[in-house]
């Protein structure tokens, strides 16, 4: 998720205004201090445009089609 940030330019900040949580508490989850909610993680999905899968690291961005 840290690669998402940078890669759009954005700040921790500015994506935890984003899905609704605190700037610390983001910060707390990509240290791994604190685990992302199954709520975090669609929040983080939808503000990205991207699957959760894709934050787990069960799928890349290319969409195959049949």
């Amino acid at each position: 998720m840290k690669g998402l940030i940078k890669g759009n330019h954005l700040t921790q900040r500015a994506v935890a205004e984003g899905i609704g949580m605190s700037e610390q508490s983001l910060s707390q989850k990509l240290k791994g201090v604190k685990h992302f909610t199954a709520d975090n993680m669609k929040n983080m999905a939808k503000y990205f445009g991207v699957t959760t899968d894709y934050l787990y690291g069960l799928a890349d961005l290319t969409l195959e089609v049949f």
